[in-house]
């Protein structure tokens, strides 16, 4: 009984078999077959390689044929860790601490656990995932400048009659100024003399004639309340 509690043979039978670390050939391997499962799925060549448990299976094989002895299972959760670090390490690269001089490749491995980053990541795989994620990042927006370009295009071809309909209103003058968006240009040019002799003009001396008996009336009995 005490072999088996202490791990002697009556207790090896009852643990699981734990599995080799992955080696930086066997992650490169693994990079290189996720990248041509992605792309066997973009471009649908058969009906199972749109499902995600068939395309870990086409990825397994593909690395068991490349020398790397690895189940659909082991290839998955390896690829959801890899994957899960390198978007943590990226983004802190990314970040404004990383662009004041704390790298995280400057850290040490207790530091970055401190930080909730992963306490190690190969510097070749983060470049390879790096610039995997840059291409398809650039192909992304090539082609989105692309539709955005056609269909800006097409907008441009159907507005054309009717920018030339709204500069035909302009040039005209009368809808423009029927609708006061030139008013201010009016009034500086001197268009309409009778419009700039508005009639307050004669009567600013007539108010002011009505209110000379307010005043004095007011001044009399000392309430020069509203006086200036």
């Amino acid at each position: 009984m005490a072999d088996g509690v202490n791990g002697g043979d009556g207790g090896s039978a009852s643990r699981p078999h734990r599995l080799p670390r992955w080696t930086r050939r066997e992650i490169m391997v693994l990079i290189e077959a996720k990248r041509a499962a992605e792309g066997r799925v973009k471009g649908a060549r058969g009906p199972r390689s749109a499902a995600g448990e068939t395309k870990w299976e086409w990825v397994s094989a593909y690395c068991r044929r490349k020398g790397v002895d690895r189940g659909m299972s082991q290839c998955r959760k390896r690829w959801s860790n890899l994957a899960c670090d390198f978007k943590k390490v990226r983004a802190w690269e990314g970040g404004e601490e990383a662009a004041a001089g704390e790298s995280f490749w400057a850290m040490r491995n207790e530091y970055r656990r401190y930080l909730r980053l992963p306490g190690f990541f190969d510097k070749e795989v983060f470049d390879i995932l790096n610039w995997t994620v840059r291409n398809e990042v650039e192909a992304e927006e090539e082609a989105e400048v692309k539709v955005r370009d056609g269909e800006e295009e097409n907008e441009k071809e159907e507005d054309g009659v009717e920018v030339e309909e709204e500069e035909a209103v302009f040039d005209s003058g009368r809808n423009a100024a029927d609708n006061g968006l030139f008013s201010d240009c009016e009034h500086e040019n001197g268009v309409d003399g009778q419009e700039r002799l508005p009639p307050p003009i004669a009567v600013t001396p007539i108010s002011e004639r009505k209110f000379e008996p307010f005043q004095q009336e007011f001044s009399d009995t000392g309430m020069l309340l509203f006086s200036l």
